[in-house]
């Protein structure tokens, strides 16, 4: 996406390299002998290359070249005899020979391309150093980085202290990752703090609208619907049916009012506790659809911080609303579990599922602002938030807090 940093990875085979790097080096030229060889005597790249022995180490040059030491060696073999001239490939350990008949390394009239693996052997060699210093020192280091900036976007603050390592260019761009970070985790530090105001406040008029309702609203319906019987009791029944209608209207609205009010203000919560007012809203939120939801507990119920209870309410509230609007779920559950160190609530449907965003800000781009404010109110109270979907399998959303 626009202004997001793009890194590019790359999966190589040393070996292969190696040896396509020997066979475009040395070109054609039969006459000459080309071994790489590995510690355990593997050959890695033979080309006219004859052994004396079956053991290869017993080969002239190859012992010397895998013990770290370079140079050139003479031997006789059938009545020609043949220079060697070996070098170490460092950090691999690794021996690469390079052989010629001494009449043809002697001949004035010897081409340079008959001259050229005598040149290039050690150009070869440091040609593998310095690739091996590009994977240590920059792919490796780059892709751990990549790693800790994908984890720091998960909420993973820590993940980006840890050094890399590598060439000082990339030490200085984890360097400055962690200064902006500060300056990220600092600007939402203050964001936090302000939505943690605009939720108190919110809750603040959720419970005054409920008194409201509560006190005077209801409270009228109630007077309404008592004069309704006494003018059926006082009446000679002329307009009952027409009286029975209203007294049942009455009843419903004030049935109405009544679970708008436990919504905006679970009074279960506040005085029975979390486990009460979870188990209270799947009853309520079963009854009269399609939806069948259950209730679970596990582990022992203890009170936690009003904080916490009213933020873990609030996120199953609105996962079970959305669930009711959007899933086209038939079976869903809320569960509540305590352990000695955490508790932790989960909702779960069958549902149609969708695709999760790769991060929580992604929410937003795609109108998922209700599964956004989750998230917040997560952080909130320094709870882990993690919802599982995919389409058509149904969702998962767990939330776990510290106690």
């Amino acid at each position: 996406a626009p202004g997001e940093d793009v890194v590019a990875v790359g999966i190589f085979s040393l070996e292969e390299l190696a040896i396509h790097s020997l066979a475009g080096a040395f070109g054609n030229d039969l006459r000459t002998g080309i071994l790489l060889i590995n510690a355990e005597g593997n050959v890695l790249y033979d080309r006219g290359f004859a052994f004396e022995t079956a053991n290869p180490f017993d080969h002239p040059g190859i012992r010397p070249a895998l013990a770290g030491e370079s140079g050139t060696i003479y031997y006789r073999d059938e009545g020609i005899e043949y220079v060697v001239a070996y070098a170490p490939v460092p950090l691999y350990g690794w021996a690469l020979l390079v052989e010629e008949p001494w009449e043809e390394v002697v001949n004035p009239s010897l081409s340079a391309s008959q001259m050229t693996p005598l040149i290039l052997a050690p150009v070869l060699v440091l040609a593998v150093v310095a690739l091996w210093f590009g994977v240590e020192q920059v792919v490796k280091p780059l892709r751990k980085l990549e790693s800790k900036a994908e984890a720091y976007s998960w909420g993973d603050h820590s993940s980006l202290k840890t050094p890399v390592g590598g060439i000082q260019e990339i030490r200085a761009l984890q360097a400055q990752l962690i200064d902006m970070s500060q300056k990220v985790e600092a600007a939402q530090r203050s964001l936090h703090g302000y939505i943690g105001e605009i939720t108190a406040a919110q809750e603040e008029e959720r419970r005054r609208l409920a008194r409201e309702l509560h006190d005077d609203t209801i409270q009228s319906l109630i007077a309404l619907k008592q004069r309704v019987q006494m003018v059926k009791l006082m009446g000679n029944g002329t307009g009952g049916d027409m009286l029975q209608e209203l007294e049942q209207m009455t009843e419903q609205t004030i049935e109405n009012l009544r679970r708008v009010t436990r919504a905006l203000r679970p009074i279960y919560l506040e005085d029975l506790g979390l486990v009460t007012a979870l188990e209270m809203l799947a009853q309520e939120s079963e009854r009269g659809g399609s939806l069948s939801l259950e209730f679970q507990q596990t582990g022992e119920e203890r009170r936690l911080p009003a904080l916490v209870e009213l933020s873990l309410y609030r996120i199953a509230q609105e996962a079970v609303s959305n669930v009711s609007r959007h899933s086209h779920a038939t079976q869903a559950k809320i569960g509540i579990h305590f352990t000695p160190e955490t508790v932790t609530l989960e909702v779960v449907d069958n549902g149609k599922g969708f695709v999760v965003p790769r991060v929580p800000s992604e929410f937003a781009p795609e109108g998922h602002f209700g599964l956004l404010g989750l998230y917040e109110r997560a952080d909130l109270i320094g709870a882990r938030l993690d919802i599982q979907s995919q389409p058509d399998k149904g969702t998962r959303l767990v939330v776990e807090t510290p106690v």
